[in-house]
């Protein structure tokens, strides 16, 4: 099953490559956005890109200390389309972020050890409440998850050499308990409120009555309590409500319904003619119904960052970083070479990834119906 998401996986990113390539070239995305600033252009405007990462190397009869065997690949991909129509505005967008790697060879063959995992779904119509379009209601509504199955170590293969062998002499594994998997976690939020639009390059939602749903579906997975190096418990692996006390986990629940205010802004710009690009992302949530068990109530923060630049025709390199803090979702820590993270801590979670992506705006303009 994890060898046909990995295909698909790559699949995915790869069509959507392909398919951008395969338009005319009638929208740049520097043309677009000069287009685009005094407002979006009625109709459809569609497009998207994609990104690949590749590191291999191979060593055979290594001498001491030369280094052992890896492979590492990922890919990024993002789809949009904008919906205008008078005074009616409607956002979708796709993203699906993914990254493996294998270091060294076994016997049975290494599992591959997931880097990064990340699939998000939003959608996003609004109304325009003055006639210069920069102020709307709007409801934002989305799902945030991963997308493959995922054990102990950050591995796609669960299973676990025991230290013993059979009679025959084989080393005998056991099966382990996956750690994440599609919607274990997930989150769907519903964001009604209103949006500050002064231009085609900022925009910020605010919504002071947001709802935000945390799922972990899987029981085993919902049933995974956490400790620090001092063996203190933090709650559970992925934030969903749990009683614990000297006895073990007393009870946890698959869900997790919060209520509070959600801020949610983007900014967006290009330089350089065009060939420099840069984008940023803040998102925040304050729960108010939050404190469950006696855990502290902190807010949600999340910021993300794109630069881009542009080589040759929509060809470039881009670097893509995030930060993350949820107090309810600890971060793993004390990482050993051997066993991968030994304990876990509250804190907060960065990523960073280099790629190498073609941008392309695919669906052009069109006219509104008359």
């Amino acid at each position: 099953m994890t060898k046909k998401i990995l295909i698909f996986t790559f699949m995915f990113l790869f069509v959507t490559g392909l398919f951008a390539q395969g338009q005319e070239d009638e929208l740049r995305n520097k043309q677009s956005l000069a287009k685009t600033a005094e407002g979006v252009p009625e109709g459809w405007t569609t497009g998207g890109n994609f990104g690949l990462n590749l590191d291999q190397l191979l060593v055979i009869q290594p001498r001491s200390g030369a280094g052992d065997n890896k492979l590492s690949f990922g890919g990024l991909g993002q789809l949009f389309g904008i919906y205008k129509s008078g005074k009616l505005v409607w956002d979708n967008t796709f993203k699906l972020q993914e990254g493996f790697q294998r270091v060294g060879k076994s016997s049975r063959g290494k599992p591959f050890e997931k880097t990064l995992d990340l699939l998000e779904i939003y959608t996003k119509p609004g109304y325009a409440l003055t006639n210069d379009e920069k102020w709307y209601v709007a409801v934002n509504a989305g799902l945030q998850s991963q997308l493959l199955k995922t054990y102990p170590g950050n591995f796609l293969k669960g299973e676990s050499f025991t230290g013993v062998v059979d009679t025959s002499g084989n080393p005998v594994y056991t099966d382990l308990d996956p750690i994440s998997q599609f919607m274990s976690p997930g989150n769907i939020v519903l964001e009604p409120g209103i949006e500050y639009k002064p231009n085609a390059k900022f925009s910020a939602l605010f919504s002071p009555a947001a709802i935000r749903l945390t799922m972990v579906m899987n029981d085993v997975i919902a049933d995974d309590p956490l400790f620090d190096d001092t063996g203190a418990f933090l709650g559970s692996r992925h934030g969903n409500p749990m009683v614990y006390d000297s006895t073990g986990v007393v009870s946890y629940e698959n869900t997790d319904f919060q209520m509070g205010a959600a801020l949610r802004a983007l900014y967006q710009d290009k330089f350089l003619d065009g060939r420099v690009s840069f984008s940023t992302t803040l998102y925040s949530f304050y729960n108010y119904l939050g404190g469950k068990n006696g855990q502290k109530n902190l807010p949600i923060f999340e910021w993300t960052t794109s630069t881009g630049f542009e080589i040759w025709k929509g060809i470039g390199v881009a670097i893509n970083t995030g930060l993350y803090y949820d107090y309810l979702k600890p971060v793993q820590a004390d990482w050993d070479s051997e066993t991968g993270y030994q304990t876990s801590k509250r804190g907060a979670m960065f990523t960073e990834q280099i790629l190498l992506t073609y941008s392309k705006n695919f669906g052009s303009e069109r006219k509104a119906d008359k």
